[in-house]
């Protein structure tokens, strides 16, 4: 027979899973004031009833990080970023010594400050974040942050350091995805984004072909993943591609006097690399491979 406070346990998780079907379901129908007027009745609830001393303040972790999660879904769908920052940033108080629900919030925060061009605060609320996965020991919030942090070092021009904070998080995402297989799929949207992020970065820097390949590879990760990169405009696109491949191979081509047996390896290694990389564009483009070649 049951107690008592696992019977209450229950019903609790009942009445909370179906306010947040009732909310996703008005949010789906893009009535937005009343979803966000019941997600607000919530939060009241949800202060007035967990402080700090309470026994319960720990059990609720899940609640308010669904909860975190639909408000920055309802304000991103609206466009409203300024009144989704003032949300996200009120319960920051209340939940200041549980990470995990932090994380969450950090991580919309930051999303949130980005889109309205203050990359300051979003690489501050990033950094939060990251902070958070160090010290839980967590790879997946750790490498998450890594790479949300070094799109901001992008946007502002600093590409080594972005391109090693990228590379850090995608180590520790690749480690986090070998012993957490069930999440392959959410995993990879991010790590795609990370390998993009050192290309772009590469082809600030005019270094085209270390650009291509990091590009190559993120293109090769789950191909049906939506692509959530913040900077779709700045993506090598196919005709800059092949360009850029068929320029680099000529110079490689160009290399015919070299003595040194490695760099001479290294040379024929690109090479080959290259030539695959043009027969993909080729066979991709087999209709009008002329509307893309070298002019």
């Amino acid at each position: 027979m049951e107690n008592n406070s696992n019977v209450e346990d229950k019903e609790n998780n009942y009445l909370f899973e179906s306010l947040m079907m009732e909310i996703q379901s008005k949010k789906d129908k893009k009535e937005y004031e009343e979803a966000l007027n019941l997600i607000e009745n919530k939060i009241g609830e949800i202060e007035k009833k967990y402080t700090k001393e309470s026994d319960e303040y720990f059990n609720i972790s899940k609640e308010f990080c669904d909860i975190c999660n639909i408000i920055s879904e309802i304000y991103s769908e609206i466009g409203k970023f300024n009144e989704g920052i003032k949300k996200l940033e009120k319960p920051i108080k209340l939940f200041e010594n549980y990470m995990p629900i932090l994380h969450i919030i950090y991580n919309n925060l930051g999303i949130f400050y980005r889109k309205i061009g203050e990359f300051a605060k979003a690489f501050e609320y990033f950094t939060k974040s990251l902070q958070n996965g160090i010290y839980l020991k967590s790879k997946r919030i750790a490498g998450e942050g890594y790479i949300h942090c070094s799109i901001i070092l992008l946007l502002i021009g600093k590409y080594d350091y972005s391109i090693e904070l990228s590379l850090s998080g995608i180590i520790l995402l690749q480690e986090f995805m070998l012993n957490n297989k069930e999440l392959i799929s959410e995993i990879e949207i991010i790590l795609k984004n990370g390998y993009i992020n050192i290309a772009v970065c590469y082809y600030k820097k005019n270094n085209f072909l270390e650009s291509l390949l990091y590009y190559d590879i993120a293109e090769k990760i789950n191909e049906k993943s939506e692509n959530t990169y913040p900077n779709q405009n700045i993506i090598i696109d196919d005709e800059k591609k092949y360009k850029m491949l068929k320029n680099i191979l000529y110079n490689l081509e160009l290399e015919k006097n070299i003595s040194d047996k490695k760099e001479k390896m290294a040379n024929n290694y690109m090479k080959e690399k290259l030539k695959k990389l043009i027969k993909n564009i080729e066979e991709k483009h087999s209709c009008d491979i002329q509307s893309i070649l070298p002019k």
